[in-house]
């Protein structure tokens, strides 16, 4: 439970503060052998205002909020902890127990620093070991022993405290192994928190070295006191004392430190943008995301863009990427215009305040990140239809061999059959008139199934009836052959362009035959069609099993639908999610051509386009 959400607000946390210090002052005072000599009362006073004042400070701004938490929840367990000076047997008993994980709590504000969360799950399992281990032994030596297991910077009373409540009243042989594992866990802890900070100072840019300086000159400091502390002190060297309140010193100065990165960052963040308005405003960048990448110095900035009608974002070269997959480092601000969203800015998340130097940035830049957007639609554009030519390409020169097989196998072998058969019936026409006329009879069924096979293969590379009737009638005779029931809602009153017409058909008997063949049992299909002010709009939604999106790309059958929805200008989604089916949508912009009546063979009035169109 976060500090502020119990006490409401900073003026509650600082008054349980005052009272906290307050009683922490008065017991430390009644004992004349707190440590360290001359700072007992004042430096336990120092580092619990220091605090909670640092983090009532931090919580005024958003960003920085969360390590504001942090340092009141520090401020406020250290009036327990520093009990350990107290007079009083139980309140120092219980501050000598929560004396364990002083040190600890010290290292994880530093390396907590500036968000106010641990980096990486290694170095929050890193703290939580040694500070269990030190807790552990900590424990068990107080409860087998009557003194402090250790002199410390802040428990030097010895043989002179007060009577530790927690003793059973047994000794155990064990205790200077658990001594020497508490020294060993503590060097460990903070000479590993040094390295931390180390590695991020030299693997961090520009704006965060400066921001991380103070941080690492603390850890540093935390580091090389402690060690000589426990040189001086085990050496029996008179230096210890100075060591010990050198390093309380450094102890009380950790939030000090904490709103100097802080301030620092602040002060970088505003030159940086300064510094990218300037350039702005001096000359049209090239780039917009290479500009806001060296006013951050940060290499790994990128900027990508929405698109009108599509899900995901494109790069400023028009290729698609997916956000989700972004690297754990990276944090993600989205800049919007007029409340649509515009574009989405990658960044290293070092530094807190980044993100709001990236929003900052990102709407001073508006008018260039509009500009980049249309640019980057545009080279995404080009990318997918030179994409769609390829495959449409390939398609055509597919669908000719095929028909060129188709013909070979079928018509064009009867009608060499035929030629054959005609030439035994001229043979027989002088000398056996009677089995010229059967061959001949029988000549004419077989080319009835020739007939036939060529209609069918007409009918597969454009239908009759799509070309005499239009799309609804021909889209009705494809639900008939669905084995799916189909329900369809279609508007009849127009006819369209033929390559229109075809795209929409061939893309919506695909959807069906898709549903046919993947959504399983009981699957039951909608298809819906109509005009709406010069957009002739059309959807195919199934009810079955449906897939995972993120799991399964465009096969050939999805490619070859969008495909011919953007030969003819039209774009065209593709939504489905695991048991909740697919839904298949698209829109062309279209004009209409007028109806004239025809009559066909059989003498029935039909519609028919003008060939004008």
């Amino acid at each position: 439970m976060r500090p502020l959400s119990l006490l409401r607000s900073p003026s509650q946390v600082l008054a349980v503060a005052v009272i906290g210090a307050g009683v922490v002052a008065y017991l430390t005072a009644q004992n004349a052998q707190a440590a360290p000599p001359h700072l007992a009362v004042a430096g336990r006073i120092l580092i619990i205002f220091l605090l909670v004042v640092a983090g009532v400070q931090a919580q005024t701004d958003q960003t920085r909020a969360e390590m504001g938490r942090k340092l009141v929840a520090a401020g406020l367990f250290a009036c327990v902890w520093l009990l350990n000076g107290s007079a009083n047997p139980a309140a120092f008993s219980l501050g000598l127990l929560c004396s364990a994980l002083a040190p600890a709590v010290g290292c994880y504000l530093l390396l907590a620093h500036p968000r106010g969360s641990m980096r990486v799950p290694g170095e929050a399992r890193f703290l939580l070991v040694c500070a269990s281990v030190m807790l552990a032994c900590w424990a068990a030596l107080l409860l087998t022993g009557t003194q402090p297991p250790l002199v410390t910077p802040l428990l030097r009373c010895t043989n002179h405290c007060p009577a530790n409540v927690l003793y059973l009243g047994f000794t155990t042989p064990a205790a200077g192994v658990l001594k020497g594992i508490e020294v060993t866990a503590w060097v460990v802890l903070t000479a590993g928190t040094l390295a931390i900070l180390v590695r991020r100072l030299v693997g961090a840019n520009r704006p965060a070295r400066r921001m991380m300086a103070p941080i690492v000159l603390a850890g540093a400091a935390n580091a090389t006191l402690l060690a000589g502390f426990m040189l001086t002190r085990y050496a029996g060297l008179p230096a210890a004392s100075a060591f010990g309140t050198a390093y309380v010193a450094v102890f009380i100065a950790i939030p000090l430190a904490i709103l100097w990165g802080l301030d620092l960052e602040r002060l970088v963040m505003g030159d940086a943008l300064a510094t990218f308005v300037n350039r702005l405003t001096v000359s049209e960048p090239a780039d917009v995301g290479m500009l806001m990448a060296e006013a951050l110095h940060d290499p790994s900035l990128q900027i990508l863009f929405t698109r009108d009608g599509f899900d995901g974002y494109v790069n400023s070269s028009g290729a698609p990427v997916d956000i989700a997959l972004r690297e754990p480092w990276q944090a993600a601000v989205s800049i919007e215009h007029e409340k649509l969203p515009l574009a989405t800015v990658l960044f290293d998340r070092e530094l807190s305040d980044q993100r709001r130097f990236v929003q900052a940035a990102g709407d001073a830049a508006m008018m260039w990140l509009q500009k980049a957007r249309l640019e980057a639609e545009l080279a995404a554009t080009t990318r997918e239809l030179q994409g769609s030519r390829r495959r449409l390409v390939h398609a055509a020169v597919s669908e000719r061999q095929r028909i060129q097989r188709d013909l070979h196998d079928s018509a064009q072998q009867r009608l060499v059959g035929l030629r054959v058969r005609l030439g035994v019936a001229l043979r027989y026409v002088g000398s056996d008139p009677r089995r010229a006329e059967q061959t001949l009879a029988g000549m004419q069924s077989e080319l009835e199934d020739t007939l036939g096979e060529v209609r069918s293969l007409v009918n597969g590379v454009y239908p009759p009836v799509l070309s005499d009737y239009g799309l609804g009638k021909a889209l009705q005779a494809a639900a008939r052959r669905c084995s799916a029931p189909v329900s369809l809602c279609v508007d009849e009153r127009a006819r369209y362009p033929r390559d229109v017409e075809g795209a929409v058909y061939f893309t919506c008997l695909e959807a069906m035959q898709n549903a046919d063949k993947h959504a399983g049992p009981d699957t039951r299909v909608q298809l819906r069609l109509h005009d709406d002010g010069g957009r002739l709009c059309f959807e195919v939604r199934d009810s079955g099993a449906g897939f995972d999106e993120r799991r399964r790309g465009d096969g050939a059958g999805l490619l070859n639908m969008r495909d011919r929805i953007a030969a003819v200008g039209g774009t065209l989604t593709i939504s489905s999610s695991v048991g909740e089916g697919t839904v298949v949508a698209g829109a062309i912009p279209v004009s209409t051509l007028p109806r004239r009546r025809t009559l066909d063979a059989s003498g029935l009035g039909r519609t028919a386009r003008d060939e004008r169109g």
